[in-house]
C-alpha cells in the first residue's frame, strides 16, 4: 500500500509518496517533470515494485511553490530538510537527471542522511546540449504550449526504436499531458541554465553508481562518464538508449537494486 504525504515548509509544502516493506530507506528523486509526485503513489509503487522487499522507498518532490530564483542548491536544502523531518538518515539515494543533481548536493553537504548514490542519467554542470534543450522548453512553456513541449521531450529522450513503435501513441499524450504548474516548471527548468558542482564531487564519501545511455540528446554521455571519472566510480552506459534509459531497459531498475543491495547499512 502506497503512502502519500506533504512535509510543511516555508509557507507551502512538499509532497511525498511511501511504499515498501523493507527497513532500509530508500530516496527517489525524480528529474524535471511537468507533474507532480502528488496522485502517483498507487503507478509508482508498481513501476518500482522491485525495491518494495529491500526498501521502505520515498520519492519526494521539489516544493509545492517554487520561488523564482530558486537554485538546484535550494532544492537540494528542501529534500535534506524532509528527510530529516521524515526521520531519515543512512539512506540510499537514487536521482535521476536533475534530480541527480539534488542528489549529489545532499550527499556533499549532509553526508548523514545518504549511505550509497545512484545517479541516473545524470550531470553535474551546465553544457551546451543541455543548455540548448532548457532554452527550448523554456520557450515553449513561457508560451503555455503544452503538445510542443512534449513532443520535443519525447524525441529528445528516447531512442530511435521507441519512438518508431509508440509513433501513434505519442502525438495522443503529447496532447492529453498538461503541466500541473507552468509557474513551478518555469522555475524549475530556469535552474538548469547555469550550474556547476564538478568541484565538488570528490567530496561525496559515498559508495557511488553511474547509470546511462550513450545517445543521450539531453544531458549526454560525456556528462556521465565525467562524473564516473571524477569519482571512480562503477558506470553502466546503455549503448543504444538515450535520456530515457530509465524508462526503456528492462533490467535498470535490477541494476540499481543490486548495486544498493551491496551498500546498503
Amino acid at each position: 500500500m502506497a503512502k502519500e504525504g506533504r512535509v510543511p515548509k516555508d509557507n507551502t509544502y512538499i509532497d511525498y509518496i511511501a511504499f515498501g516493506k523493507g527497513k532500509t530507506p530508500l530516496i527517489m528523486i525524480p528529474g524535471l517533470s511537468t507533474r507532480n509526485v502528488r496522485g502517483t503513489g498507487l503507478a509508482m509503487s508498481i513501476s518500482y515494485r522491485i525495491f518494495s522487499n529491500n526498501f521502505r522507498v520515498y520519492m519526494i518532490d521539489k516544493k509545492d511553490r517554487l520561488e523564482k530564483g530558486c537554485t538546484i542548491e535550494d532544492m537540494a536544502d528542501d529534500h535534506a530538510y524532509a528527510m530529516k523531518q521524515l526521520g531519515i538518515s543512512k539512506a540510499a539515494v537514487f536521482g535521476t537527471s536533475q534530480g541527480s543533481i539534488i542528489s549529489q548536493i545532499i550527499a556533499e553537504k549532509y553526508p548523514e542522511l545518504v549511505s550509497s548514490l545512484v545517479l541516473a542519467v545524470p550531470i553535474c554542470r551546465s553544457n551546451p546540449v543541455t543548455t540548448a534543450c532548457v532554452k527550448k522548453w523554456l520557450g515553449y512553456a513561457e508560451k503555455r504550449d503544452h503538445i510542443a513541449l512534449n513532443t520535443d521531450t519525447f524525441t529528445s529522450m528516447y531512442s530511435d526504436a521507441y519512438l518508431e513503435k509508440h509513433k501513434r501513441l505519442i502525438p495522443l499524450a503529447a496532447k492529453l499531458v498538461k503541466p500541473a504548474d507552468w509557474e513551478k516548471f518555469i522555475i524549475s527548468t530556469e535552474s538548469l541554465l547555469d550550474f556547476d558542482y564538478y568541484e565538488q564531487l570528490d567530496r561525496i564519501k559515498c559508495p557511488v553508481f553511474v547509470i546511462g545511455g550513450r545517445n543521450d540528446k539531453v544531458t549526454t554521455a560525456a556528462a556521465a562518464e565525467e562524473i564516473a571519472e571524477k569519482l571512480k566510480c562503477p558506470i553502466y552506459m546503455y549503448d543504444e538508449l538515450g535520456h530515457a534509459a530509465y524508462d526503456e531497459a528492462e533490467d535498470f531498475n535490477q541494476r540499481i537494486l543490486d548495486f544498493f543491495t551491496n551498500h546498503s547499512q
